[in-house]
Formats: structure tokens, sequence, C-alpha cells
């Protein structure tokens, strides 16, 4: 899997539990705060691992204007709970 960039381990001040933690609102909330257009780009082709109370997320994070998210590459978070 083509992984444009793995940002790490973000530590979360909340509990990650597999049936309740919003990774989408996470990975906007952290792409936001890292200066990323998330008004203009979809989170999408996510596939979660989940390890405890830790979560690795790859996602595709696509611009409104490219014609397919295809050929799009992955990124990389990895959540735990702090």
């Amino acid at each position: 899997m083509n992984v444009k960039k793995d940002f790490g381990t973000v530590y979360l001040e909340q509990n990650i539990k597999q049936d309740q933690f919003d990774y989408y609102g996470a990975i906007r909330s952290f792409m936001d705060s890292n200066g990323y257009n998330v008004e203009s780009c979809d989170i999408c082709s996510t596939s979660t691992e989940w390890i405890d109370n830790k979560v690795d997320v790859k996602f595709k994070f696509v611009h409104y204007s490219v014609p397919t998210m295809a050929t799009e590459p992955y990124y990389l978070i990895s959540f735990i709970e702090a």
C-alpha cells in the first residue's frame, strides 16, 4: 500500500473504543490543525487496525477536483489513548 505520509502517533485525551471512537472526526481535526484544507478534501478509503487503546488508520485525503481516488496515495495516523 502506497503511504505518502506517516503522521506517527497522536495522543488523545479520550477513550478509544472501537464501537465509539469517531476516527473520521479525529482525522479531520488533526488534518485541519496541521494546515490541510478539510473543506475541499474528503477522507475516504479508510482501513483500521485496532490494538487495545490504539488504532492505526490508513486513509486517503482527496481533493474534490481529483477525478478518481484510485491513484491517490494513503496517509497513516496512529491514535492512542493518553
